[in-house]
């Protein structure tokens, strides 16, 4: 979105070093990179505090650079490559019961702001394949670092800048996807008849037009996603950071402000993040964040732009454990049908992007 000629992200905001992927795009296109803001860690009062308690940093250093490094490197060395399919047994129960079996229980807690805070749910509920494919070694050496970054003119011209090679078609209601000898297409403008088809939507959504099989409806039908809003608003008396709330990374405080971002120094518009229960109102939820800010000291003036989002496609620990992924890489390439997109491997533009 832009305003007074600054442009904010709604959707994806921050890259990192090994997002060779998106890099290699993004340097084709021309589009340039910039640091990050500071980001700092507050109590629901304003205080700025420590992410963990210093007494606890040995420990802490020991479960990162000598557990989860060796086990990353010897047990789970698959995670990293792209896809689900076929990854350690291991990995199929959620994080907070992985990392509390492998003696790494503090890990939950460090990998809150950018797992709970981005979006991408709750640490006894994710299966923790998705978050060490996430928190791969080099993103955890890069947020260590701070190496992360920025696009100044926004990801999204990316996208718009390689489209021109392509012939896309915007606001084309697809009435119809049937698949045999060759794929229809039928939409509100023409019919198209093509050789493939590739489904990079969310494929749940597809059931709405696709002549799905039962093994789609099935697998398609078991995805899960989190209500994932990102509110642009005026705000008063705020730090001019990355600011996270601690305490509201808590699934009991659902609905609540997990963090802010400040992109653009003196211009008052930051972008606030918040994980709801796809029952919550709007108007709930931004009188959560007034009250949160009004704890912090700050004050909301008026909401400027609003966006809702079903985030992090993903399957619960029981079907990924019932062979969810295998299922559907098995089915790659059938009625000349593939499948991409966040699902099949995790919900970041790298990971989608390698896939």
């Amino acid at each position: 979105i832009i305003v007074d000629g600054q442009v904010y992200e709604m959707g994806a905001v921050f890259g990192a070093p090994n997002y060779e992927v998106i890099r290699d795009l993004t340097s084709r296109v021309g589009l340039e990179e910039a640091s990050c803001t500071p980001r700092h860690f507050y109590t629901p009062r304003g205080r700025r505090r420590s992410l963990y308690a210093w007494h606890r940093l040995p420990f802490l250093l020991w479960q990162l650079f000598a557990k989860l490094a060796w086990l990353s490197a010897n047990k789970y060395p698959d995670i990293y490559q792209p896809g689900l399919a076929g990854i350690h047994p291991d990995l199929y129960e959620n994080f907070e019961a992985f990392t509390a079996r492998h003696g790494l229980s503090d890990l939950p807690a460090l990998f809150q702001p950018i797992a709970t805070g981005f979006g991408y749910g709750y640490a006894d509920q994710v299966p923790a394949a998705y978050m060490l494919k996430y928190l791969c070694w080099p993103m955890i050496m890069d947020c260590a670092r701070g190496k992360g970054f920025v696009w100044p003119d926004g990801i999204q011209t990316l996208w718009q800048r390689l489209s021109y090679e392509h012939d896309v078609r915007f606001a084309v209601d697809i009435k119809r996807v049937t698949r045999g000898d060759e794929v229809v297409i039928e939409t509100s403008e023409q019919r198209h008849v093509l050789d493939a088809l590739i489904l990079a939507c969310p494929l749940d959504n597809a059931l709405n037009f696709l002549d799905a099989t039962a093994a789609e409806r099935h697998l398609f039908s078991r995805i899960h996603t989190y209500d994932y809003w990102v509110l642009l608003a005026e705000i008063e008396g705020l730090p001019q950071d990355i600011g996270f709330l601690r305490a509201n990374f808590a699934a009991e405080n659902q609905g609540h402000l997990m963090l802010w971002y400040c992109r653009c120094p003196n211009a008052k518009l930051y972008t606030l993040y918040v994980l709801g229960d796809f029952q919550t109102s709007q108007d709930v939820i931004e009188a959560n964040c007034a009250a949160d800010l009004q704890r912090v000291g700050a004050k909301l003036r008026k909401v400027r732009a609003v966006r809702r989002w079903r985030y992090f496609p993903h399957v619960d620990t029981a079907d990924m454990s019932a062979g969810s992924y295998e299922q559907l890489e098995a089915l790659q390439g059938q009625n000349r049908t593939f499948y991409c997109g966040e699902l099949m491997s995790f919900s970041t533009l790298e990971c989608s992007a390698r896939y």
